[in-house]
């Protein structure tokens, strides 16, 4: 098979770990701000969520931060700010897999009630499929 292409055409680095569909997900949600539903099986369950780019990501957990941390949210606003200047220029090769609205398939029920962030490892994601799991 060939080295999978990016839009612009470039052969993608890819990570022999990772899934070369999913890091090319990833990468067009970096670049191109795309959100796509999925779910994730990881080596500890069920992830399932809005894939989005490390750039919205940070953005997000700044305003988490700030509601959850009033008295001290300004360091870590800050770093969160330098954290998401690793996403203005993406890699080639993403190594991280961001979420919104993010759920956890837990024995007979999906968890939590409220949606939250998540961030993994791409060489820990051992499968993907498109959609969101819904305990309905």
């Amino acid at each position: 098979m060939d080295q999978p292409e990016d839009q612009a055409g470039e052969v993608l680095s890819l990570n022999p770990d990772a899934d070369w569909l999913l890091q090319l997900f990833v990468k067009i949600a970096n670049s191109d701000g795309i959100q796509l539903p999925v779910t994730l099986s990881t080596n500890s369950g069920l992830v399932t969520g809005i894939l989005i780019g490390g750039g919205e990501y940070f953005e997000l957990l700044k305003q988490q931060l700030s509601q959850w941390a009033v008295d001290a949210a300004q360091p870590w606003l800050d770093a969160a700010d330098e954290w998401k200047k690793d996403y203005d220029e993406p890699t080639p090769d993403p190594v991280m897999v961001h979420l919104k609205e993010a759920k956890f398939v837990a024995g007979p029920g999906i968890m939590p009630k409220n949606s939250t962030l998540w961030r993994g490892q791409l060489s820990s994601v051992s499968g993907f499929s498109l959609g969101i799991l819904s305990s309905n």
